[in-house]
């Protein structure tokens, strides 16, 4: 188990296959769900990619922290697991249902990170 510490919460997050040079797909879990609920599209997809996957906030094994908290906080969250383990490549989001927001809303706050995560319409 991977935990990333932030501020004053704990993110839980698991990687597979990074540096194989394969392109990078960073899951986010839905709303009262944690990372898990992505593994039988992973045992599907196979080895074509390498994966990011991460409990939000408050979800599975990460903190809540310190409420209130927004959705740009989410977004905060994923910015900084992307750069801690930095996934060298181009990395998709791929939200589930309300998790949405938050992929939605990386792309324009990683302007700051050079290439720690392009999205796929900015290939």
């Amino acid at each position: 188990m991977d935990f990333l510490r932030i501020d004053d919460r704990t993110i839980h997050y698991r990687t597979q296959g990074l540096g194989t040079g394969r392109p990078v797909i960073a899951f986010i879990n839905s709303l009262g769900t944690d990372f898990r609920i992505w593994d039988m599209l992973i045992a599907e997809l196979g080895d074509d990619y390498a994966y990011v996957l991460h409990d939000k906030r408050g979800h599975g094994l990460s903190d809540v922290g310190a409420p209130p908290y927004a959705m740009e906080d989410h977004v905060d969250d994923l910015i900084a697991l992307l750069d801690r383990i930095w996934c060298g490549r181009w990395c998709s989001a791929t939200p589930h249902t309300r998790s949405a927001p938050t992929s939605s809303g990386t792309p324009a706050s990683t302007k700051l990170l050079p290439k720690a995560w392009r999205p796929w319409w900015d290939r």
